[in-house]
């Protein structure tokens, strides 16, 4: 038996595995993929994505999120949870709301005061 997930996507050592469904209704039955791959190190975040209207979390962490949710996280640049353990990323909110308001933007021009 071979088990496989959609997407394991990875910044620096740290991965995010995504499972894109096409269901309206989750079932857990849908996350056998992203439930093998759960103890792997190096996990960061495992999500599902489905066509459903509801966002949920199982016992074991499997973030389920409508498409719209994960549409905004993306276009947001919010796929990746907060870790302290990544290497140039703050670990509040605030933390990084502050150097953001230091780095420039993609024109160049600073963002912020």
């Amino acid at each position: 038996m071979s088990t496989e997930v959609d997407f394991l996507l990875r910044r620096g050592r740290e991965y995010l595995a995504v499972e894109v469904k096409s269901q309206d209704r989750f079932a857990m039955s849908m996350a056998t993929g992203l439930r093998a791959i759960g103890d792997l190190r190096g996990i960061a975040r495992r999500v599902l994505v489905y066509r459903g209207a509801r966002s949920l979390k199982t016992e074991d962490g499997i973030e389920v999120w409508p498409f719209e949710r994960f549409d905004a996280a993306v276009a947001a640049g919010r796929l990746w949870p907060w870790s302290h353990r990544t290497r140039g990323q703050p670990t509040s909110a605030s933390a990084w709301a502050r150097d953001r308001a230091r780095t420039p933007g993609r024109n160049g021009r600073r963002r912020g005061p």
